[in-house]
């Protein structure tokens, strides 16, 4: 059993199946967005020997991850990648960042190349075809939120299908491990 992570200073809690999904075998990963720092904190809590890296645009947020992760680089991950050697990681996290791109399916390319021949990305991805908000365009409704499915801050949508679509099309074998 995976125990429950919490941030001890703001009790945000860790995205469990993503925690889970992340291969045991898996020593060398990066999170692209990696906010404080608090998946990958827990991910080296499981395994001590694991190396983290993580990429967060926000210089605040970078900061307060710096100390919990291996390293931290605080670049744009739309347009850099950090200086990590080619073929070098066994997983990519993208925790409900994709959806954050203009064009997250050069991003996924790009960070292709990071990865080791046997390696994995695992990417959370907020479903347009969620109840909630068929229901809402239903009504003549769309309207932004702060944060989940119509977060402010997304550029793109998908669907099961679109996301499928995307990961096949930049030479991913997609599968899906988890649904909320």
């Amino acid at each position: 059993m995976i125990p429950w992570f919490c941030s001890p200073d703001s009790r945000a809690s860790i995205h469990q199946p993503l925690l889970q999904a992340v291969p045991p075998g898996a020593m060398r990963i990066l999170e692209v967005g990696c906010g404080e720092g608090r998946l990958g904190q827990a991910l080296k809590l499981l395994h001590p020997q694991r190396t983290v890296f993580g990429i967060e645009q926000d210089s605040d947020l970078a900061a307060k991850a710096q100390p919990v992760l291996d390293q931290v680089c605080s670049v744009d991950p739309a347009i850099d990648l950090p200086p990590l050697d080619a073929g070098s990681l066994d997983c990519i996290v993208f925790d409900r960042v994709l959806s954050t791109f203009v064009d997250p399916e050069a991003v996924l390319h790009r960070y292709r190349s990071l990865l080791q021949p046997e390696g994995c990305i695992l990417c959370t991805i907020p479903n347009l075809q969620h109840h909630s908000v068929l229901r809402g365009l239903l009504r003549g409704d769309f309207q932004y939120q702060p944060q989940g499915i119509l977060a402010s801050n997304h550029l793109r949508f998908f669907t099961w299908s679109t996301v499928m679509k995307m990961l096949l099309d930049t030479g991913f074998a997609p599968r899906l491990l988890h649904r909320t």
